[in-house]
């Protein structure tokens, strides 16, 4: 089982620019067809997901703190090279 977490503050500011809160990012890793992908920014592994939820097809920017222990950073709607990127990965 996952641990979600996330600051606070953050939380704010993606509302403020996205619309969501982090919480509802959640509901991405429900989606058993999600794209998962790892890249590194400021010598940090970050990754993303790619998901279908009741607000449509999201993309999450997250970190792992350990194991089983997801820290939402960014919750926004999919741009549409993400959204598809999701269909062509649940061809």
């Amino acid at each position: 089982m996952k641990l979600f977490t996330f600051d606070k503050d953050k939380e704010a500011k993606n509302i403020e620019k996205h619309g969501f809160s982090l919480l509802v990012g959640v509901a991405v890793f429900l989606d058993e067809k999600a794209v998962i992908e790892e890249s590194i920014r400021n010598n940090e592994v970050r990754t993303t997901a790619i998901g279908m939820t009741e607000q449509g097809v999201l993309f999450v920017v997250f970190i792992e703190k350990i194991e089983n222990e997801l820290r939402l950073i960014s919750v926004r709607k999919a741009k549409k090279k993400e959204r598809i990127k999701y269909v062509k990965n649940n061809l």
